[in-house]
């Protein structure tokens, strides 16, 4: 008899010990899966492709990039070409992108190599007079469209493929092959990038007149296009409100030259002795090739009143020439939205040369011709063409503080919705096309024009009880150090898929915050801060909470109770087999 009721007491201790441990092990693997769920949900928001010469190149320059709160990965091509499907490089890159998008949250995409190495997409969107295909980077930066449905190995043609024109993916290029260059133009992004002097405020705008009234070319008879409206309208609208300094360069030479007011006549020698004199953002619109911008100057008339080009009454004078950059080598070389046509065309063209010789942070052209609107005049940002995506992009840029990347696909993304063709007009849909695709940034596409704000640090793990009961509020603190001394306020996960956020505090100050769960079980409990300018720190470490407790303590009267089962379960079993 006393064997039965020992093996009862023995297994009802057993199944007490089995359920501890049963607990247990459910909260260990929910802590696992938690941890495994946000390693999961990490993500690489900037990435950088690049060749194995050039890996060393960039992570001097990764690392600077992660302080304010980016998550880079650098990637090789060979591992794209060895782990993705495609029909050349291009289309492997483009697969990868696809493929991790979402999964990384990829936001910019830094290109660091020419495009001999890491080549641009050729284009063939329509057969048209003056323009028949380009080269482009948008192609990894529009990577929801069809850019080949019908699999002839022509991209983005108008009619037969699926282009989108929405730009998921803020692209840039740094231009060179060359590790010390690299290493140098790297160097560049960062001063500019941390810089917050008063020289960031000064603009130099430089515009030529392109057209004179009844001028004749290509087919076409102009009116007359002033490119100093354009720099008008971009300090009227953008650099004056925001308090820029700047100088303008207009044409003063030739007949009916411009009849805006300038510092400086737009003089080559001007050009060279301003350039270097702390400009943090250069604006030129000019005619102009992969070699130089250049300026047309009416220079005489016989007497028509008409601009006659084959007569040789329009003369070319240089604005700057690509050798020119040589000289124009500085410690802060300035952002450069250059205007006209093919900048950038080419592999070795005005933008490489500036950026690989220290003449510009970044330089914003076209690889192909920079087109006016269907209707071949531009008054204000509202006449579209690519004057258009110059005053769009310095918007973003300066009134919106964007980077340079996310400003570029904005004002693409604007012109999209506002100044697309809409009727079927080979010229008016190569103009798109064009402008659009051809339109390039090469530079950093995170650099903005101040630096992005230093993070806060860790915040301290959530102090507080423990354990608790469900249905009441329960009290935690913590608190973290902003470098920039910025207010900050904090985010609370509480574990059960909700969230608290504060109002901001004192960097340092303690901060307190209460929550109430309703419901049973253990939650991981994390905080992160932000500062006032946006800049997020990471999550804190967990602190697990349980409610209620996993091990119910076993207290005396407890036992008193079990005592007392066992004896009453004794005494039944004993009646039973008398």
């Amino acid at each position: 008899m006393k064997k039965i009721v020992l093996l009862v007491v023995i297994l009802f201790l057993s199944q007490i010990s089995f359920a501890g441990a049963f607990y247990q092990n459910i909260y260990s693997v929910s802590q696992n899966n938690t941890q495994a769920n946000i390693r999961s949900l990490q993500n690489v928001n900037y990435i950088i492709i690049t060749t194995s010469d050039l890996e060393d190149a960039v992570k001097e320059f990764k690392t600077w990039k992660e302080y304010p709160g980016f998550t880079v990965e650098i990637i090789n091509i060979s591992w794209i070409s060895d782990n993705y499907n495609g029909k050349d490089l291009q289309e492997q890159i483009r697969n990868f992108l696809i493929d991790k998008y979402v999964e990384w949250k990829i936001h910019y995409v830094l290109i660091v190599g020419t495009r001999n190495n890491i080549p641009m997409r050729r284009c063939d969107p329509i057969i048209w007079d003056h323009g028949e295909y380009l080269y482009s980077d948008f192609y990894y930066s529009d990577i929801t469209g069809n850019w080949d449905l019908d699999e002839d190995g022509k991209y983005a043609e108008y009619g037969d493929d699926d282009v989108d024109f929405i730009p998921e993916i803020s692209i840039g290029r740094i231009p060179s092959d060359n590790k010390d260059t690299v290493v140098q133009i790297c160097e560049n992004i960062m001063q500019y990038g941390s810089d917050i002097g008063t020289w960031k405020k000064n603009v130099l705008l430089i515009g030529a007149i392109s057209y004179y009234q009844g001028l004749e070319s290509y087919g076409w008879i102009y009116d007359r296009s002033d490119c100093a409206t354009i720099m008008e309208e971009c300090r009227i609208d953008i650099f004056d409100p925001e308090d820029f300094n700047y100088v303008r360069m207009y044409e003063a030479e030739g007949l009916r030259p411009s009849t805006y007011t300038y510092e400086y006549p737009l003089e080559y020698s001007n050009v060279l002795s301003e350039w270097t004199n702390n400009y943090s953002i250069v604006n030129m619109i000019g005619h102009s090739n992969e070699n130089l911008a250049a300026r047309w100057i009416w220079d005489h008339d016989d007497g028509d009143n008409i601009p006659e080009l084959g007569e040789g009454e329009l003369v070319y004078k240089d604005i700057l020439t690509r050798s020119d950059s040589q000289v124009l080598s500085m410690e802060k070389p300035p952002i450069v939205f250059s205007g006209g046509c093919s900048q950038l065309h080419g592999s070795y063209n005005m933008g490489r040369s500036f950026i690989e010789n220290n003449a510009a942070v970044a330089y914003i052209g076209t690889t192909d011709l920079g087109f006016y609107n269907i209707t071949r005049v531009w008054n204000d940002e509202s006449d579209g063409g690519f004057a258009s995506i110059d005053y769009y992009f310095f918007y973003y840029l300066i009134s919106q503080d964007q980077t340079c990347g996310d400003a570029l696909s904005n004002s693409k993304l604007y012109f999209s919705n506002h100044f697309m063709f809409n009727e079927y007009n080979p010229e008016w849909i190569y103009r798109c096309y064009s402008t659009i695709m051809g339109t390039t940034l090469y530079g950093d596409p995170a650099l903005s024009l101040y630096p992005i704000s230093n993070p806060p640090s860790k915040p301290n793990t959530p102090d507080g009880p423990n354990s608790g009961k469900i249905n009441i509020k329960h009290t935690y603190t913590t608190s973290c150090i902003d470098p920039n001394n910025d207010q900050t306020r904090y985010l609370f996960d509480w574990g059960d898929g909700n969230t608290t956020i504060t109002e901001y505090y004192p960097s340092g100050e303690i901060v307190r915050v209460s929550y109430t769960w309703n419901k049973q079980g253990t939650f991981n409990i994390r905080v992160k801060a932000q500062d006032e300018n946006g800049a997020w720190s990471e999550w804190s470490d967990f602190l697990p909470v349980s409610m209620p407790k996993n091990k119910p303590t076993i207290t005396l009267d407890y036992l008193e109770i079990f005592q007392k089962s066992i004896l009453k379960i004794s005494n039944y079993i004993q009646n039973i087999f008398l």
